[in-house]
């Protein structure tokens, strides 16, 4: 394990396989990759960040607003190298902000957006409707003239700022997590040690992402730990995979990929999406990790990907179910995971052993912490869990100072929002606290609900299931079912919505019988139109908005009382 910080440790790479390719991005329709070796980066980076502070931009922070590529890396490591906090960001469409956008720059104080020549128009447009009555500077880390000294590696403390990462924002508002430079190198090795124990990688593998670099799993994940490794990453656009999922086997293939990671959507959507054409000669025998995380894992897709690409190389044994956050830098617990079984379609897979480092305890809602087997909220302390919420210290307070009844002199824990259990030494999760539904006193699980209603249907999208409450605690509280439909069978339930009444008459009595829970309106929607956050998960604060809302929105809606 490593005890100096990312960019101190790339310093020590680029003196010692300074030649080795560190990232290949290989962008939309390219034949060949952009390459950056490890000495490049820290060359690159070093420069830029003196650059950047000679724009006085040391001690605050810079919104990085990049497309997919090479650029936005070496921008994020010039800030970490120039000790100014990186707030990673994607551009939104258009010439106008997104609601995302706008609830980060709300949040705290921007120093500059960085991006490139490229984009520069498309981005100043934003950044003036962002910062209507003050100068926000726009810098295109490609164009700086300052590009032309010697490098110099500039001093960092473990303990400052390393980025602020903002929180999806599923259930409530974004808010921006501040993780240090020793928060990002104690997760790094918990990382370690869990692919360890999971596939004995001693490092220097290859890891071939996907995932969106403003998002945890793919900055941590996909970018920061190949180099914490003295390993290499290969990269794709996330567009990209969403139009050619084939893409990314295919670089698995290409590259003798080790390390993989998504999503659960992820593996469902290649198993779906993917021809035997497009297949074609791949080969996934080498993967030696195939990671799940950032939302509900579910076995039974995990074993239809198995299944769909074991003649093609792939090993169940790869597979790696895994928990965190953006409040505990990424990683918490995980471990070897097992495909599911059509005999238990319904079990909730294990997360894996808790690091070593990562003291986990489950609490109810008294502040009791409960014993193994039974469920409450998960709460986390430990090395890699942030010091809080940026301009925010009552949820700061909230969600980072609890501390379990009884306990009040000892250290606080991070309230992780998830609900769980413990059962001999492996961590399972349920759902989210903010999910679960409350009605005369007893709990229901809202996942649990979704997953089964998302699969019963062939005209129904299984990611785009979501169960609702409205007006809580008062006597106008409703459930309400939201269920997306396929594009390809938009027209067959449009032509037949009798059927589709019948369908959601059935649905609701399954869901009475199963989990004694009266659902009161059953509402489909076309594909895509469920409210969605920046990583793709079901934003249930819009949700909400929308199922007491504009109805043209709707296929169909069932009442079910």
């Amino acid at each position: 394990m490593h005890t100096q910080s990312l960019p101190d440790l790339l310093a020590v790479r680029a003196a010692t396989v300074g030649d080795k390719p560190l990232y290949r991005y290989v962008a939309p329709r390219a034949t060949t990759p952009l390459t950056l070796t490890y000495r490049e980066l820290h060359d690159h980076s070093c420069l830029l960040a003196v650059a950047l502070q000679e724009r006085g931009l040391r001690g605050k922070n810079a919104l990085l607003m990049y497309p997919p590529g090479l650029d936005f890396i070496e921008a994020f490591f010039s800030c970490m190298r120039g000790s100014i906090s990186p707030v990673p960001m994607y551009i939104p469409p258009g010439d106008s902000p997104d609601i995302r956008l706008r609830g980060v720059a709300s949040k705290l104080e921007i120093g500059a957006v960085l991006t490139v020549t490229a984009n520069k128009e498309q981005v100043s447009k934003q950044v003036a409707e962002l910062f209507p009555d003050t100068s926000c500077e726009v810098i295109c880390t490609d164009e700086l003239s300052q590009l032309g000294g010697v490098a110099t590696a500039l001093k960092i403390d473990l303990e400052q700022p390393a980025l602020i990462q903002f929180t999806s924002g599923s259930t409530s508002d974004p808010k921006g997590v501040v993780v240090s430079h020793a928060n990002l190198i104690a997760n790094q090795g918990m990382i370690e040690r869990g692919f360890y124990r999971h596939a004995q990688l001693r490092g220097g593998e290859t890891t071939v992402s996907w995932l969106p670099f403003f998002h945890d799993m793919g900055l941590i994940c996909g970018i920061m730990h190949p180099l914490y490794m003295g390993g290499n990453a290969v990269l794709m656009s996330p567009n990209d995979f969403l139009r050619y999922p084939q893409k990314w086997l295919q670089l698995i293939s290409t590259y003798k990929g080790h390390i993989v990671g998504s999503p659960n959507f992820g593996y469902e959507y290649c198993a779906s999406r993917i021809t035997d054409e497009q297949l074609e000669g791949l080969d996934l025998s080498s993967l030696k990790v195939a990671y799940n995380g950032a939302e509900m894992i579910r076995p039974l897709t995990m074993k239809r990907f198995c299944d769909r690409f074991a003649p093609y190389g792939f090993q169940a044994k790869a597979l790696f179910y895994c928990y965190g956050m953006a409040e505990t830098t990424l990683y918490v617990s995980g471990g070897t995971g097992l495909p599911g079984s059509p005999d238990a379609p319904d079990a909730v897979a294990t997360v894996g052993p808790p690091d070593e480092k990562s003291d986990v305890l489950i609490v109810d809602e008294e502040r009791n912490v409960l014993p193994d087997g039974s469920a409450g909220e998960v709460w986390v302390r430990g090395p890699h869990v942030a010091r809080g919420y940026i301009n925010n210290p009552e949820a700061t307070e909230a969600r980072f100072g609890a501390k379990p009844l009884g306990r009040e002199s000892g250290p606080a824990y991070l309230r992780s929002g998830d609900l769980g259990y413990l059962l001999q030494g492996q961590l399972y999760i349920v759902g989210r606290v903010k999910n679960l539904i409350i009605v005369n006193g007893k709990n229901y699980y809202g996942e649990e609900i979704e997953y089964l209603v998302g699969r019963s249907h062939e005209y129904f999208i299984e990611s785009g299931a979501c169960i609702l409450q409205t007006n809580e605690g008062l006597p106008s509280s409703e459930i309400i079912f939201m269920q997306e439909i396929k594009k390809s069978s938009l027209a067959a339930a449009k032509a037949d919505l009798p059927y589709l009444e019948q369908t959601a008459l059935k649905l609701s009595r399954q869901i009475l019988n199963d989990f004694q829970l009266s659902v009161h309106r059953f509402v489909f929607l076309r594909a895509g139109r469920l409210p969605r956050t920046s990583s793709g998960k079901i934003d249930r604060k819009r949700g909400k908005e929308l199922a007491m809302g504009d109805v043209s929105n709707y296929v169909h809606e069932v009442s079910t009382r």
